[in-house]
């Protein structure tokens, strides 16, 4: 999908940028306040938006993984699997296993309501940031992400402003 993911993570918000040779870059704005997802493409003059609060897939099992550890960022990391199931398009079931990191605490109250990818979920069983992502698109591929750096630092709400010259849409949602 991409040659680099970076993310920025606030308490009531986080983004993510996507960059790739083929693609352009795209940024995802995640506001768990409004309850919206906001994808913002490089080569578009439009932004779609979706709710966040409304999951597509139905959910098959949700498993915290406390025996089955992988080493990510110089230590061993538990991980929690969601798979999930769609009645249309090519993907039938999605088997997503992410790697979590304690000392990156995420406010469970506040992620209650992200339920795409049953991200609601996986934060209530962690409680933190994931930093490996291994995610199986049966019956078509397998993406994985990894995180390689953390920085802690000050993260400016001018870093959340999404550009106002484009024209927003609500996107599509395929069920």
């Amino acid at each position: 999908i991409g040659n680099c993911l970076t993310s920025i993570i606030k308490e009531d918000k986080y983004k993510t940028i996507s960059t790739s040779d083929a693609l352009g870059t795209i940024t995802a704005y995640y506001d768990l306040i409004e309850k919206k997802i906001y994808i913002d493409e490089e080569r578009s003059d439009t932004i779609e938006w979706y709710p966040l609060d409304v999951e597509l897939r139905e959910l098959v099992s949700i498993e915290r993984n406390k025996n089955k550890q992988k080493e990510v960022l110089g230590e061993m990391r538990e991980s929690v699997t969601i798979i999930s199931k769609k009645k249309q398009g090519y993907v039938r079931k999605i088997e997503g296993t992410y790697y979590f990191h304690p000392d990156y605490r995420l406010n469970k109250s506040i992620y209650a309501n992200h339920k795409s990818d049953f991200w609601d979920l996986f934060v209530n069983e962690s409680g933190s940031v994931s930093i490996r992502n291994e995610i199986y698109n049966y019956p078509l591929y397998k993406s994985t992400y990894e995180a390689i750096e953390i920085q802690k630092r000050p993260v400016s709400e001018s870093e959340f402003v999404i550009d106002s010259n484009k024209v927003w849409v609500a996107g599509e949602v395929i069920r």
